[in-house]
């Protein structure tokens, strides 16, 4: 744990700031597995993870965002009260603020960003 942000753009600017701080640091290990991978695999694993990074930084999330999200999880979760309630909670009370909140929480995001994270799934990590 490097910090704990209240503020979103505190967050940002200090991933920023460790990110610049680890490209300067050549003898740092990566945190990609490289296990049975040839080297041109490997810097295309590490570049891919340098791209992501950045996009995640840069991204525009728009107003329809949540919405969209949350009509694809409807679905996913007809039937369960559990879920679908706090699929209503996160569109009556989601902001970028408290975006690490809700990715922490034990919920269908946290789900989805583990799912994304572990299948190293872009498309998924987008949604």
């Amino acid at each position: 744990v490097k910090g704990v942000f209240t503020q979103l753009t505190d967050l940002i600017a200090a991933i920023q700031s460790e990110g610049e701080r680890r490209s300067l640091r050549i003898d740092e290990p990566l945190s990609i597995s490289i296990e049975g991978r040839s080297t041109t695999e490997i810097n295309g694993g590490f570049l891919h993870s340098q791209l992501l990074i950045n996009a995640l930084l840069h991204m525009y999330v728009s107003a329809t965002a949540v919405d969209e999200i949350i009509d694809s999880w409807k679905s996913r979760y007809h039937g369960n009260k559990k879920e679908l309630k706090i699929l209503k909670e996160y569109r009556k009370t989601y902001s970028p603020c408290k975006a690490l909140w809700w990715y922490t929480r034990e919920s269908f995001l946290y789900k989805l960003l583990n799912e994304g994270l572990r299948k190293q799934d872009i498309a998924t990590l987008f949604l």
